[in-house]
């Protein structure tokens, strides 16, 4: 179990709450996808800095996570962005304080 018993912070809901809150066919292909207790890490390419931006402020824009943060953003040689996000449950975040 994850997130402290709490059902809302459930793997199973972080990406229900991922795939709602992105636009369908968005232009970025996730490599590894972490989950554990405190929130969620992604990890992929975009097709750009803007699509890397768009994905983070859609993802602020749900209920699932209180803190989204672009860990890293870096160009790649054929034009695309190799990007990592750290996505902090809202319960996480009330509780670190």
């Amino acid at each position: 179990l994850m997130g402290g018993g709490e059902a809302d912070s459930s793997p199973l809901n972080a990406l229900l709450a991922i795939s709602r809150e992105l636009p369908k066919r968005f232009p970025v292909e996730m490599s590894d996808v972490t989950i554990n207790s405190s929130g969620v890490r992604l990890t992929g390419e975009a097709d750009s800095f803007a699509t890397v931006d768009e994905m983070k402020n859609a993802l602020a824009r749900g209920h699932e996570f209180g803190a989204i943060d672009v860990i890293h953003a870096k160009a790649t040689n054929d034009g695309k962005v190799d990007f990592q996000l750290r996505l902090s449950f809202k319960d996480a975040v009330a509780g670190s304080g």
